[in-house]
């Protein structure tokens, strides 16, 4: 066990690849997306220790899911 945050089973994260999306964009707040980006936390909280120091508005756009690109037809 290397991290605390546990990903549970989710078929959107299943899902997500389909439709060519990540499972924070495909579904944000699906139990998977919500794992992934507590995840990213423990990540960053662990790993770079300025994290603590980082401005709230900073924090808040790192923590934005990416957005949703357009496909080509």
């Amino acid at each position: 066990k290397v991290f605390n945050t546990v990903i549970q089973r989710s078929v959107k994260i299943s899902e997500a690849p389909s439709y060519g999306e990540p499972v924070v964009v495909y579904a944000k707040d699906s139990k998977g997306a919500v794992n992934y980006q507590d995840l990213s936390k423990e990540f960053l909280a662990r790993f770079f220790a300025d994290w603590e120091n980082v401005k709230p508005s900073e924090k808040q756009a790192a923590a934005q899911p990416p957005q949703k690109q357009e496909q080509l037809t």
